[in-house]
């Protein structure tokens, strides 16, 4: 296997230009271009088509070199997923050199394409993205809430706020899970668009900041209008603070997560030296919802549209955006699983491995 050469980054020649094209995007975003670039002046270097410590020179590119990059990035063992990063900037990279007319005139960014696709194989299979993991002891955490309710001193001093709490986080890991939202468009949530607990299409910004329709099950419903009722305030969001500080604010992102995570904890116990012995993130309803619904038989298709993915890869993710909100309502409805179905197969995944420890 080759090696990675250490070198001191340099950029590319018109690689600032590209990155100043994508300054709008997240500092996330950006960074991952930049690491991107570097890596394929890195790739040039290691196969001498530029002398190491200088730039890639744009006329001595060819045809062959974004497939050339594939196979190397492959010997280097990088994941599927960093691949597919690298060749979608590298891709971008030449797009935008062929535009400033950099390359030289007998290279084309359509051959580079068709050499590349050639490589990989049809439907990019040699780079197909790790699957998502999905492990239904998640739904152990759906009766941790409720329960912790059950059990809060009424005579405490603090038991509305503790009460709030728990009526607050179970409802936000429900409609993590029927929603198969993301964090951030949980977190967003407001009251007049939910109209109180009482709608179940809600309208959100999603990723890329494009907007999409999630749905709320008859569970999640119930238990936001619960915990909305309790509130007696009139703070716009769904989901907020009842601590000292920042009381009616809503949840972060981060918040979130850690609700999330601490659940887990106070459900699967530390080991010895006090790690979690299965921790979850709020990411993981999302993928449960998805995994659980494709297991009942909802169709593709359906399940794509459901969780707002696009993707100019294949004729199904084109179309799936186009799965009308109502259809997938009611399909949702036909292939869902109710909170009580989720608890029970937890406990006895739970119960049988028990057994096997014994």
């Amino acid at each position: 296997m080759e090696t990675k050469k250490q070198t001191s980054p340099l950029l590319l020649p018109h690689a600032e230009d590209l990155l100043a094209s994508v300054g709008k995007e997240s500092n996330k975003t950006l960074a991952s271009y930049r690491t991107s670039l570097i890596n394929f002046q890195g790739f040039a270097w290691n196969k001498k088509l530029a002398p190491v410590n200088q730039p890639l020179a744009t006329v001595s590119i060819t045809e062959s070199v974004l497939a050339d990059y594939f196979t190397w990035l492959q010997q280097q063992k990088y994941s599927n997923a960093t691949i597919r990063l690298y060749l979608t900037v590298a891709m971008q990279y030449m797009n935008w050199l062929e535009a400033s007319h950099a390359l030289a005139k007998n290279v084309n960014t359509a051959a580079m394409s068709f050499l590349l696709d050639k490589k990989i194989g049809g439907r990019k299979q040699r780079i197909k993205p790790a699957r998502r993991g999905s492990d239904t002891a998640i739904g152990l955490l759906f009766g941790y809430y409720p329960k912790k309710l059950g059990e809060l001193d009424r005579e405490s001093s603090d038991y509305e706020a503790q009460q709030l709490i728990c009526l607050r986080n179970h409802a936000l890991l429900l409609t993590l899970y029927s929603t198969a939202g993301r964090a951030a468009e949980v977190a967003a949530l407001d009251r007049h668009r939910i109209a109180e607990g009482n709608a179940t299409q809600v309208k959100v910004l999603g990723k890329g900041k494009k907007q999409r329709m999630v749905i709320l099950t008859d569970e999640a419903q119930k238990a936001i209008r619960d915990y909305l009722s309790e509130r007696g305030d009139k703070h716009t969001g769904v989901f907020v603070s009842h601590g000292p500080r920042g009381n009616g604010g809503q949840l972060t992102t981060q918040s979130i997560w850690r609700i999330v995570h601490e659940a887990s904890v106070e459900v699967f116990g530390t080991n010895a030296r006090g790690k979690p012995k299965k921790t979850f993130g709020a990411h993981a309803f999302r993928h449960q919802r998805a995994q659980d619904l494709a297991d009942e038989g909802m169709p593709m298709e359906s399940i794509q549209a459901y969780l707002g993915h696009e993707s100019i890869e294949t004729t199904r993710s084109t179309y799936a955006p186009k799965t009308p909100t109502h259809v997938t309502e009611d399909q949702i409805a036909t292939y869902g699983l109710t909170t009580e179905d989720l608890i029970k197969r937890a406990e006895k995944k739970k119960r049988a491995t028990q057994k096997d420890e014994e």
